[in-house]
């Protein structure tokens, strides 16, 4: 296969962007340059990184689209990655995988739907930390708007399901000539998802008068009971904005081309969410790649009123004014340098650190161990976590930490086989395979995902098998850690100790989950 040169390109020296495409026309890397020509020659270095070599490698020809400044290449870079997701640009790899509630209003009847990835013309909330309220959201959706939940191969059966005949949708599939009124209610529905129930309850207090006006008493109640359902539904739940006080902090380290975010959402002055991100960075310093990051991250949906970041990103102000465009309110992008916000960096940092610095992790491990009274250092941290639907497809997983950082080359996947039903059974089957190997070896630590149950469990196994690891389990309902020698607590929040074990019960849990998923998709 012809691999790319040099000399097979004639990039202008001018502002712009450039796309790498393969023999077939696929998008492989799109970037943009204040001088095509200059940075386009950096990729043909005579030792390039392993990953500009893949790069070269795939790619057959690269295109170029000029613009008349660097500013205009900034914004059309952001347009082109977030329509084409090409494979080399940032991939954020994190510790979890959030839902968000979708109403599919490009289709001729729209539908409501749990999702991880909505499609384009889409409505979308933004992500939800909670599955069950995500489901909530869902139901209340079906109950009030009567919109559709079914897949399209279904829908073109022209046979009512079970939702119609309990209220739970109204049947497009059967009565299309009601499409104008299906309309009206997927836009309130989408209108409710904003924020905007005030005015959705009197729209549907309207329709009820004017139906027990008409004499339709049975419409008229069924929408009653719909007001009643929506003025029940917590207002909390319900996914609006985020405050015009809100703001993001986000902390970027890069070695080599490998580089580590750390993320904190705060409100109120609190941080009221966290997350950590890797990826392969191709721009070469911690500017360009902390805007690649936010490029990459950031949309309309989930945008503060300021990030503060550190580094600060290449181009701030053409940043500035693409996330203004988006969100339609200024935001600001800033340094923090002293105060509450400079706190708020500074334990960003400091998480972060777990991951780029041994020395310092070595220094949580050492608070971790005094303060549960464990018996080793747990320099080498593994969770185990359950996944399955209803009981059925049970799966479970492994992940491996050394010194604060993943070593994926050692997770593992299981299948549940032979245990009863229930979590607890199905960790000590997981468990005896486990340590039923005689490599890799015990760690120092085992994090259970769940409660004092689940603690149990692990510990019938290590009674039998007598391997050396000490024993905790994380439960999520109050972030509370139970370990076997009977010590119980709950590390305050933002601590590197509590970060560390959140993390490794969270990427257990990923794993798990996306083997499940997996195996359910395979089976449909």
């Amino acid at each position: 296969m012809k691999v790319l040169k040099k000399s097979d390109l004639n990039p202008p020296a001018e502002p712009g962007i450039y796309l790498f495409r393969t023999a077939s026309g696929k998008i492989l890397y799109i970037g943009k340059a204040a001088n095509l020509k200059q940075r386009l020659f950096q990729y043909f270095l005579s030792s390039p990184s392993p990953v500009v070599r893949r790069l070269l490698e795939r790619s057959q020809a690269v295109d170029f689209v000029l613009t008349d400044n660097p500013a205009e290449a900034l914004q059309l870079e952001y347009n082109f990655i977030h329509h084409y997701r090409p494979p080399f640009n940032v991939r954020l790899k994190d510790d979890k995988s959030y839902p968000v509630v979708e109403i599919t209003m490009g289709e001729e009847f729209p539908g409501v739907y749990f999702s991880r990835n909505p499609r384009e013309r889409s409505f979308a909330t933004p992500h939800l930390a909670d599955a069950g309220k995500a489901r909530a959201m869902i139901d209340l959706i079906m109950r009030v708007f009567l919109l559709r939940n079914c897949k399209d191969a279904v829908f073109r059966r022209k046979v009512p399901c079970l939702y119609y005949h309990i209220q739970r949708c109204s049947a497009p599939c059967v009565f299309p000539e009601q499409r104008d009124d299906y309309l009206r209610r997927a836009n309130a529905a989408v209108a409710f998802l904003r924020g905007e129930r005030a005015g959705v309850e009197k729209r549907l207090e309207a329709a009820m008068r004017e139906h027990a006006g008409n004499l339709g008493f049975e419409q008229a109640q069924h929408l009653k009971e719909s007001l009643r359902v929506l003025r029940d539904f917590p207002s909390r739940s319900v996914v609006a904005a985020r405050s015009r006080h809100a703001y993001d902090v986000v902390a970027l380290h890069l070695s080599g081309e490998e580089a580590a975010v750390m993320r904190f959402a705060v409100e109120a002055g609190h941080a009221v969410s966290r997350d950590f991100f890797t990826f392969t960075s191709l721009a070469g310093n911690p500017a360009a790649a902390m805007e690649e990051f936010l490029v990459t991250f950031y949309r309309k949906a989930n945008l503060p009123s300021a990030l503060e970041v550190d580094p600060l990103p290449a181009h701030v102000q053409d940043l500035e004014g693409i996330f203004a465009r988006l969100a339609g309110h200024k935001i600001r992008i800033h340094l923090p340098r002293r105060g509450p916000r400079r706190h708020m960096m500074d334990l960003a940092r400091r998480n972060l650190g777990l991951y780029v610095n041994r020395e310092g992790f070595e220094r949580v491990a050492a608070e971790l161990r005094e303060q549960l009274g464990l018996n080793h250092l747990p320099l080498r941290i593994e969770g185990v976590d359950i996944s399955h639907f209803s009981g059925r497809e049970r799966v479970g997983s492994v992940v491996v930490f050394e010194n604060g950082r993943p070593i994926t080359s050692e997770y593992r996947n299981y299948l549940i086989r032979s245990a009863p039903a229930g979590d607890t059974h199905a960790i000590r089957e997981v468990m005896e395979r486990r340590f039923g190997r005689k490599d890799p070896p015990d760690p120092d630590l085992l994090l259970i995902d769940g409660g004092s149950d689940q603690l149990r469990a692990a510990m019938d196994v290590k009674a039998r098998l007598g391997f050396r690891a000490d024993l905790i389990s994380l439960a999520k309902s109050e972030e509370r850690v139970f370990c076997e020698n009977g010590v119980t607590t709950v590390f305050p929040e933002g601590s590197p100790v509590r970060f560390l074990l959140q993390n490794v019960r969270d990427e257990a849990h990923r794993r798990a989950v996306t083997h499940h998923r997996k195996r359910r998709m395979k089976k449909s």
